[in-house]
């Protein structure tokens, strides 16, 4: 019988320091990571601009460095609202999805995120969740964040938080006047705006320093276009790819015969996973007829093609 008590005993010691490991090891894991940036004092222009003569849709970003391995939860940026026409307003808001491109610090994708807008949002941050990414320690981020349909079918206009006067450490803000959704996802064009630096939060997780692999999504290792989703589609359809490394991108949609619709990305794009939306336009910005289009990605030597069909 002793023997059989100092067995329990000894094994009531185990389990009871594996909960304790186990509580310590959550605490590690659990370790919530946050820079936040929200002393507001000005406001830019954000979104369309339906005045005569000034058709345009300005998106706002801003750089981040991160001084520690973290997983990305969130990100949010303030606005005052609510999203209205600025010319001839109609009163009220209306309900927006706002664009959230993750870039590293050369403008290269890294994830894409939308958020929407609820018609009754008036002033306050507007959160992107469920980012997902891993970033590792001594990394700058630039979040760059543009209204869906804001150079035409949404023309909607509300003001970006900032701060006027103190800049914060390391961190520059940008802008950019776009001329449609392709276009805001294109790097080239983002300009620095010196004098202002957006308001900000960023939440995430801080990795554990360990030589397990944690399970966690790191960059794709082979090229990979996926299916467009929703697939039929309309109005919008996301094409997803994916970079082991980084490379030299053409995106575009061309019609059954080959012709070319839609140039939907080009330029120099970062390993990882990268998201474009399709909002069912031509290059002259007119919707096209339903159907079924290709969708098309040349990525050094990768190619491949999918077949979407819109409809009406």
């Amino acid at each position: 019988m002793p023997n059989r008590m100092q067995h329990v005993k000894t094994n009531m010691y185990a389990l009871a320091l594996f909960i304790l490991m186990s509580i310590a090891s959550v605490d590690l894991v659990a370790q919530t990571y946050e820079v936040k940036f929200d002393s507001i004092n000005a406001y830019g222009w954000f979104g369309g601009d339906n005045r005569p003569q000034s058709q345009r849709t300005v998106g706002v970003g801003q750089s981040v460095p991160i001084d520690t391995s973290i997983a990305l939860n969130s990100f949010s940026f303030y606005f005052r609202g609510p999203f209205d026409f600025a010319f001839n307003p109609e009163g009220r808001g209306h309900e927006v999805t706002l664009t959230l491109n993750v870039r590293d610090a050369s403008g290269g994708i890294l994830r894409t995120v939308q958020a929407v807008v609820p018609d009754t949002f008036q002033t306050g941050w507007v959160t992107w969740s469920n980012i997902a990414l891993d970033v590792p320690a001594k990394t700058t981020l630039i979040f760059t964040t543009y209204l869906v349909g804001g150079f035409d079918a949404n023309q909607y206009t509300a003001s970006h938080g900032a701060d006027a006067n103190q800049s914060y450490a390391d961190g520059v803000r940008y802008v950019k006047d776009g001329a449609s959704d392709a276009d805001m996802e294109n790097w080239t064009d983002w300009s620095v705006h010196q004098s202002w630096d957006s308001a900000f939060r960023l939440e995430g997780t801080i990795q554990p320093v360990t030589g397990v692999d944690s399970g966690g999504e790191q960059f794709p290792m082979r090229y990979e276009l996926r299916q467009n989703y929703p697939n039929p589609f309309n109005p919008l359809t996301v094409i997803s790819f994916q970079l082991p490394v980084s490379s030299e991108v053409s995106l575009a949609i061309y019609s059954l015969a080959g012709q070319l619709v839609k140039q939907l990305a080009r330029g120099k794009f970062a390993s990882g996973r990268h998201q474009v939306v399709w909002d069912g336009k031509n290059e002259r910005g007119q919707q096209v007829a339903s159907g079924n289009y290709f969708y098309r990605i040349a990525a050094g030597d990768f190619q491949s093609a999918k077949r979407m069909l819109f409809i009406k």
